[in-house]
């Protein structure tokens, strides 16, 4: 997996060629690090299949509600300075 175009991690996988298969069957999990892109390479000469890819990202916060957060706090200073200085 990259970040951009620095390596954050790798996987290693070796599975079981389930009875009627010339492929190994097996699962890839990769956790940890944040990453924007995934390179598959395979050292079978014929090819190699994928299915079922479950992709979970992390919550983050949307800069919307960040800058309503921040202007809400610099709201309350500024009012809590005004209100100090009347004293």
């Amino acid at each position: 997996a990259y970040e951009g175009s620095t390596l954050v991690g790798t996987v290693s996988v070796t599975g079981v060629i389930p009875s009627g298969f010339d492929q190994p069957e097996g699962s890839i999990s990769f956790d940890g690090a944040t990453f924007d892109s995934v390179v598959l390479n395979s050292t079978s000469t014929n090819f190699f299949a994928i299915d079922n890819v479950d992709v979970r990202s992390a919550t983050v916060p949307e800069p919307a509600t960040l800058f309503l957060l921040c202007t809400g706090a610099v709201g309350l200073a500024s009012a809590r300075r005004r209100a100090h200085a009347k004293h």
